[in-house]
């Protein structure tokens, strides 16, 4: 688990997370997959942020076989809307994590879209883009 690791911005002798909320800025931290894709990271980023039941989306669970819906989180912004700015600093995976989700938010990912119109069904907002 993230919290068995010391503090990840700073480690044990500042804490980054810490300073920043002193000094008056909202300032969370993510806890996505360690081991997952950086498309199943950036949903999961999604609803960390939004909150509610992470959706893989039906086409991506089909094809790459695993479940379509994931953990549920309480969401850090949960009135974060499309032209609330927010800042997003990835580390390592955590970039190329930030930048997937951003192009989604933006794209959507047209696949789940085909896939929802053949199939029916229901369809995560980040899947329709035009969140930017």
């Amino acid at each position: 688990s993230f919290d068995l690791y010391p503090n990840y911005w700073g480690g044990k002798k500042y804490n980054v997370k810490e300073k920043l909320t002193e000094q008056g800025y909202r300032v969370h931290e993510a806890n996505v997959g360690a081991f997952s894709s950086n498309y199943d990271r950036a949903v999961e980023l999604y609803y960390y942020i939004k909150g509610g039941k992470v959706d893989y989306g039906a086409a991506h669970a089909a094809k790459y076989g695993h479940d379509r819906y994931g953990k549920t989180y309480a969401g850090a912004y949960r009135e974060w809307q499309p032209g609330q700015k927010i800042h997003l600093i990835g580390h390592s995976m955590g970039g190329q994590t930030v930048r997937l989700l951003e192009e989604m938010l933006r794209n959507g990912n047209p696949e789940e879209v085909d896939y929802q119109k053949q199939h029916g069904g229901s369809i995560s907002p980040l899947f329709k883009g035009g969140q930017d």
